[in-house]
Order: structure tokens, then sequence, then C-alpha cells
């Protein structure tokens, strides 16, 4: 048996991972009851990257009557209404509203 030995170097670069803000889309949508709304959250870190964090936020919203979102950001509406939704990760937060027809 015959081995072969590979070398070579590589580039790394390192950021600092912590969220600047957070920003969720839709922002201030609107959804009929029977159906559901994904939400997507895009964190900005300092050094101005940015990267899709959805599966990783702690959702919470201002009226669980209204709409509640489930790990992954679908939400579910339970009744008419108007709630925030709001999206925690690493001390960042967004929020955005969700009117429930």
């Amino acid at each position: 048996m015959r081995t072969t030995a590979v070398s070579g170097t590589s580039d790394v670069i390192v950021t600092d991972s912590t969220p600047a803000f957070l920003t969720l889309t839709p922002m201030n949508g609107t959804v009929q009851q029977g159906l559901t709304q994904q939400f997507t959250v895009v964190a900005t870190f300092i050094d101005n990257t940015t990267e899709i964090v959805t599966p990783y936020v702690r959702w919470t919203t201002s009226d669980p009557a209204v709409v509640v979102v489930y790990p992954g950001g679908l939400a579910y509406p339970r009744g008419p209404g108007v709630a925030t939704v709001t999206a925690n990760i690493g001390g960042a937060v967004g929020s955005t509203m969700l009117t429930v027809q």
C-alpha cells in the first residue's frame, strides 16, 4: 500500500460572532386564520457581515392568543388581532408586527 502526503496552507478569518442586530422578514405582515406565516431572521454582525439565523433564535409573541411561533420561524395564527413577533439570539433582538385576520 502506498500513501501520499498532502500539505498546504489556507487563510482563516476570525470575526466577532456577536450579532449587532436582527432583521425579521416579512415586516408587518398579514396572515389569514388557517394559514401559516414563515419568518426569516438575518443577523448583522459588528463587522457588517450577515447570516441567516432563523433556526437558532428564540421566538416570543406579545399575544399567544393571536399567534405563536415555533422553532424554525413558522407562525401559527390562533385568533384575529395584532401581535408583536420577537426573535432573540446572543443578546440581539428584532421584532415585527403580524396581523391575523
